[in-house]
Protein backbone atom coordinates (compact mmCIF):
# COMPACT_ATOMS: atom_id res chain seq x y z
CA UNK A 1 0.00 0.00 0.00
CA UNK A 2 1.46 3.73 -0.73
CA UNK A 3 1.47 6.39 1.32
CA UNK A 4 -0.17 9.53 0.42
CA UNK A 5 2.08 12.39 -0.86
CA UNK A 6 2.54 15.39 0.13
CA UNK A 7 0.70 17.10 -2.47
CA UNK A 8 -2.38 14.11 -1.53
CA UNK A 9 -1.92 15.84 2.40
CA UNK A 10 -2.12 18.80 1.53
CA UNK A 11 -5.95 19.26 1.04
CA UNK A 12 -6.69 17.51 4.12
CA UNK A 13 -3.97 19.95 5.53
CA UNK A 14 -5.44 23.43 4.15
CA UNK A 15 -9.44 22.03 5.02
CA UNK A 16 -10.88 24.91 7.37
CA UNK A 17 -11.91 21.91 9.59
CA UNK A 18 -8.52 20.25 9.88
CA UNK A 19 -7.27 23.33 10.61
CA UNK A 20 -8.86 24.59 13.09
CA UNK A 21 -8.77 21.74 15.42
CA UNK A 22 -6.11 23.63 17.48
CA UNK A 23 -8.65 26.17 17.95
CA UNK A 24 -11.30 23.19 19.25
CA UNK A 25 -8.71 21.86 21.64
CA UNK A 26 -8.85 24.83 23.70
CA UNK A 27 -12.87 25.27 23.11
CA UNK A 28 -13.96 21.51 24.12
CA UNK A 29 -12.82 21.49 27.63
CA UNK A 30 -13.85 24.95 28.04
CA UNK A 31 -17.66 24.49 26.62
CA UNK A 32 -17.60 21.36 28.48
CA UNK A 33 -17.11 22.54 31.57
CA UNK A 34 -19.63 25.57 30.89
CA UNK A 35 -22.37 23.20 30.35
CA UNK A 36 -21.65 20.55 32.44
CA UNK A 37 -24.40 21.87 34.95
CA UNK A 38 -26.92 22.09 32.40
CA UNK A 39 -30.17 20.01 32.88
CA UNK A 40 -30.86 17.19 30.52
CA UNK A 41 -34.76 18.35 30.51
CA UNK A 42 -36.12 21.28 30.31
CA UNK A 43 -39.91 22.20 30.88
CA UNK A 44 -41.04 25.28 28.80
CA UNK A 45 -44.23 26.93 28.16
CA UNK A 46 -45.60 27.98 24.81
CA UNK A 47 -49.04 29.51 23.97
CA UNK A 48 -49.74 28.45 27.57
CA UNK A 49 -48.83 24.78 26.51
CA UNK A 50 -46.41 22.80 28.62
CA UNK A 51 -43.49 21.06 26.65
CA UNK A 52 -41.15 19.01 27.79
CA UNK A 53 -37.42 19.52 25.99
CA UNK A 54 -34.81 16.72 26.39
CA UNK A 55 -31.45 18.61 25.48
CA UNK A 56 -29.46 15.69 26.09
CA UNK A 57 -27.61 14.02 23.49
CA UNK A 58 -24.93 10.79 23.11
CA UNK A 59 -22.61 14.01 23.00
CA UNK A 60 -19.33 13.10 24.00
CA UNK A 61 -17.07 15.97 25.41
CA UNK A 62 -13.89 13.78 24.62
CA UNK A 63 -14.42 11.77 21.48
CA UNK A 64 -14.94 15.58 20.32
CA UNK A 65 -11.36 16.35 22.20
CA UNK A 66 -9.67 13.45 20.97
CA UNK A 67 -10.80 14.64 17.37
CA UNK A 68 -9.56 18.35 17.60
CA UNK A 69 -6.20 16.65 18.60
CA UNK A 70 -5.72 13.91 16.37
CA UNK A 71 -6.44 16.56 13.65
CA UNK A 72 -3.80 19.37 15.36
CA UNK A 73 -1.39 16.69 15.67
CA UNK A 74 -1.63 16.41 12.21
CA UNK A 75 -1.73 19.69 10.94
CA UNK A 76 1.92 20.24 12.87
CA UNK A 77 3.76 17.25 11.56
CA UNK A 78 2.40 18.28 8.44
CA UNK A 79 3.47 21.99 8.74
CA UNK A 80 6.72 20.73 10.12
CA UNK A 81 7.90 17.94 7.45
CA UNK A 82 6.01 19.34 4.39
CA UNK A 83 8.29 20.75 1.66
CA UNK A 84 7.83 24.53 1.39
CA UNK A 85 7.34 23.80 -2.25
CA UNK A 86 4.34 22.08 -2.24
CA UNK A 87 2.66 24.04 1.32
CA UNK A 88 2.99 27.22 -0.87
CA UNK A 89 2.12 26.28 -4.13
CA UNK A 90 -0.14 24.27 -6.05
CA UNK A 91 1.08 24.84 -9.43
CA UNK A 92 3.37 26.77 -11.75
CA UNK A 93 1.32 29.53 -11.78
CA UNK A 94 1.71 30.06 -8.16
CA UNK A 95 5.43 29.70 -8.24
CA UNK A 96 5.69 32.01 -10.77
CA UNK A 97 3.22 34.83 -9.01
CA UNK A 98 5.27 34.59 -5.93
CA UNK A 99 8.36 35.29 -7.90
CA UNK A 100 10.40 32.31 -6.50
CA UNK A 101 13.60 31.68 -7.86
CA UNK A 102 14.61 28.69 -10.08
CA UNK A 103 17.20 28.53 -7.28
CA UNK A 104 14.86 27.15 -4.78
CA UNK A 105 14.24 23.80 -7.89
CA UNK A 106 17.58 24.15 -7.71
CA UNK A 107 18.23 23.15 -4.06
CA UNK A 108 15.42 20.85 -4.01
CA UNK A 109 16.61 18.74 -6.76
CA UNK A 110 20.12 18.41 -5.93
CA UNK A 111 18.95 17.71 -1.61
CA UNK A 112 16.29 14.94 -2.86
CA UNK A 113 16.56 13.20 -5.87
CA UNK A 114 19.18 10.24 -6.36
CA UNK A 115 21.81 11.25 -9.14
CA UNK A 116 21.45 8.13 -11.19
CA UNK A 117 17.62 9.88 -12.18
CA UNK A 118 18.47 10.82 -15.76
CA UNK A 119 15.59 13.64 -15.89
CA UNK A 120 16.67 15.02 -13.16
CA UNK A 121 20.05 15.19 -13.76
CA UNK A 122 19.17 16.79 -17.35
CA UNK A 123 17.16 19.69 -15.70
CA UNK A 124 20.09 20.13 -13.04
CA UNK A 125 22.22 20.62 -15.80
CA UNK A 126 20.63 23.13 -17.40
CA UNK A 127 19.86 25.32 -14.04
CA UNK A 128 23.84 24.78 -13.97
CA UNK A 129 24.00 26.88 -17.58
CA UNK A 130 21.39 29.08 -16.80
CA UNK A 131 23.14 29.82 -13.31
CA UNK A 132 25.94 30.48 -15.12
CA UNK A 133 24.82 32.26 -17.99
CA UNK A 134 22.75 34.72 -15.99
CA UNK A 135 26.29 35.63 -13.67
CA UNK A 136 28.25 36.67 -17.33
CA UNK A 137 27.82 39.27 -19.44
CA UNK A 138 27.14 37.34 -22.72
CA UNK A 139 24.16 36.74 -23.47
CA UNK A 140 24.32 32.90 -24.45
CA UNK A 141 26.09 29.84 -22.49
CA UNK A 142 26.04 26.93 -23.25
CA UNK A 143 22.97 26.86 -25.53
CA UNK A 144 21.27 28.41 -22.75
CA UNK A 145 19.28 31.51 -24.51
CA UNK A 146 17.96 34.29 -21.84
CA UNK A 147 14.61 35.09 -21.19
CA UNK A 148 13.57 30.95 -22.33
CA UNK A 149 12.82 30.15 -18.63
CA UNK A 150 9.06 30.73 -19.04
CA UNK A 151 8.96 27.45 -21.48
CA UNK A 152 11.27 25.69 -19.47
CA UNK A 153 10.20 26.12 -15.71
CA UNK A 154 7.05 24.64 -15.91
CA UNK A 155 8.48 21.21 -16.45
CA UNK A 156 10.98 21.40 -13.87
CA UNK A 157 8.38 22.86 -11.38
CA UNK A 158 6.48 19.61 -12.25
CA UNK A 159 9.79 17.52 -12.07
CA UNK A 160 10.82 18.76 -9.20
CA UNK A 161 7.53 18.47 -7.13
CA UNK A 162 6.75 14.92 -8.56
CA UNK A 163 10.61 14.21 -6.29
CA UNK A 164 9.79 16.19 -3.20
CA UNK A 165 6.52 14.91 -2.90
CA UNK A 166 7.57 11.61 -1.46
CA UNK A 167 10.47 12.69 1.04
CA UNK A 168 9.88 11.87 4.80
CA UNK A 169 7.40 8.80 4.36
CA UNK A 170 7.53 8.53 8.45
CA UNK A 171 6.24 11.91 8.16
CA UNK A 172 4.06 11.39 5.68
CA UNK A 173 2.73 8.06 7.42
CA UNK A 174 2.50 10.13 10.54
CA UNK A 175 0.34 12.55 9.30
CA UNK A 176 -1.99 10.01 7.59
CA UNK A 177 -2.56 8.10 10.62
CA UNK A 178 -3.37 11.15 12.68
CA UNK A 179 -6.02 12.53 9.61
CA UNK A 180 -7.69 8.59 9.92
CA UNK A 181 -8.22 8.58 13.51
CA UNK A 182 -9.27 12.10 13.84
CA UNK A 183 -11.79 11.42 10.61
CA UNK A 184 -12.94 8.21 12.27
CA UNK A 185 -13.34 9.67 15.48
CA UNK A 186 -15.46 12.62 13.69
CA UNK A 187 -17.50 9.99 11.49
CA UNK A 188 -18.37 8.08 14.89
CA UNK A 189 -19.29 10.98 16.82
CA UNK A 190 -21.62 12.06 14.24
CA UNK A 191 -23.50 8.55 14.00
CA UNK A 192 -23.92 8.43 17.48
CA UNK A 193 -25.81 11.43 17.35
CA UNK A 194 -27.79 10.69 14.11
CA UNK A 195 -28.94 7.26 15.46
CA UNK A 196 -30.35 9.09 18.61
CA UNK A 197 -32.11 12.10 17.02
CA UNK A 198 -33.53 8.41 14.36
CA UNK A 199 -34.54 6.45 17.24
CA UNK A 200 -35.87 9.29 19.60
CA UNK A 201 -37.87 11.09 16.42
Amino acid sequence: MNLPTWVDLRKLGNNKTVRSASVWTIVVPIAAKLLKGVEDVVDITILSHPFTLNLSLPFSWKVLFMTALAFMLANFIYEWFCPKLIKETSNYRDFSDQKRSGRELHRLLETHVQPSNDEVQRWLNWLNIRNTALTTTNATYGGYANGNDESVFPEIYSVTVLNVEKVHPYARGITTLFYFVGFLLLALLMWQNIYFVIVHW
